[in-house]
């Protein structure tokens, strides 16, 4: 993983997050937003690595069809330098040790994946302690604000709140049915690789918010209770968020986007058009990050079939010479110049 990459990835992950911000975070259409949410990073992450090459033609250079060039000449060229700029050239560099900006930079960004790698293996081992407590029977934490992870729900039920406790327990029941704790997991994995990006903090808020909106929208669409689950949130405004991982669905996260997201209208249906705004999206970082173009030369004869042939018209004609060889003396009589593709040969024909 080169600087490089991890530049043009955020990049994406930008142009990613903006189209969301500015098109889709106010639609109701949430399961859609869950989607593209998930799948925005993936998409940021993988386009700068996919390398698909575009051959084009390279321009080929005119080649005068003049005599050989005379080795000679670039001899007495090298040796006409001067003494002292040869001299220098031939000097050892002193050894030193040094690190290039670049490396800096490359260990800054290993020592924060380590770091957030291991802050969700202890995010990780303080769950499953809680979880080994809930089953004793210890539901410490869990009074005020219920949560879930995976297919366990935390909550101490109190008494006298039976009407509360119907909602409370259908809006987990959704987090557990739609496996919200597996997107949550695969964002701080992807949270671990774009740790310096603060977009990929924002993609996680806007994940966990849209969690709380289709579970909301499950329990008010199931229990049509719209006025009683929203003074319901308002009670769990403030309570307190202890013993948490990081990792669970809690009940009380995001209360007032939540009461805002309840009292709006259901986006309508021709709204849904605006996601395919991100084919055209997605189609300009593909060919600015993924597209390479390649200048093909044209393909030349084999080396072995030029000298083959050069070798059958020395024996008809005389003797070859290559340009590489000393030219005749002036008195010899002049030389052709013969092309077999990028082969050039010198042919002196000897009438004797």
């Amino acid at each position: 993983m080169s600087v490089s990459y991890i530049l043009e990835s955020a990049f994406c992950m930008a142009c990613l997050y903006a189209f969301y911000w500015l098109a889709l975070q106010r639609e109701t259409f949430f399961q859609w937003n869950r989607i593209y949410l998930l799948l925005s990073p993936l998409i940021a992450l993988s386009l700068p690595a996919l390398h698909i090459s575009l051959e084009t033609p390279a321009a080929t250079p005119d080649i005068p069809q003049t005599p050989a060039l005379e080795f000679s000449a670039l001899v007495e060229q090298a040796q006409a330098a001067p003494a002292h700029f040869r001299h220098t050239l031939a000097q050892p560099v002193a050894e030193g040790w040094s690190v290039s900006l670049g490396t800096l930079l490359w260990w800054a960004y290993l020592l924060g994946v380590g770091l957030l790698t291991l802050r969700l293996l202890l995010r990780i081992v303080l769950l499953w302690r809680a979880i080994g407590r809930y089953r004793k029977g210890d539901l410490s934490g869990f009074e005020d604000a219920p949560a879930s992870f995976f297919g366990l729900i935390f909550w101490k039920n109190k008494p006298g709140q039976a009407a509360a406790s119907s909602l409370i327990l259908e809006h987990e029941h959704v987090h557990v049915r739609q496996w919200h704790s597996l997107d949550v997991l695969l964002m701080e994995a992807m949270l671990i690789v774009q740790w310096f990006n603060p977009l990929m903090h924002a993609f996680r808020r806007s994940l966990c918010a849209v969690h709380e909106y289709i579970a909301d929208a499950h329990v008010v669409r199931d229990t049509g209770r719209r006025s009683e689950y929203a003074t319901l949130l308002v009670q769990h405004q403030k309570a307190g968020q202890r013993a948490r991982s990081g990792l669970v669905n809690t009940f009380h996260s995001l209360i007032k986007h939540r009461l805002l997201m309840l009292a709006r209208r259901p986006s309508r249906p021709f709204r849904r058009l605006k996601y395919l705004l991100i084919m055209p999206l997605f189609a300009t970082l593909m060919l600015l990050f993924s597209f390479r173009l390649v200048e093909t030369l044209p393909a030349a004869a084999p080396l072995a079939e030029a000298m083959r042939k050069a070798d059958l018209l020395a024996g008809m004609l005389g003797e070859v010479t290559v340009a590489a060889e000393k030219p005749a003396p002036a008195s010899e009589p002049t030389p052709y110049i013969f092309y077999w593709g990028s082969v050039q040969c010198r042919i002196v024909h000897d009438p004797g």
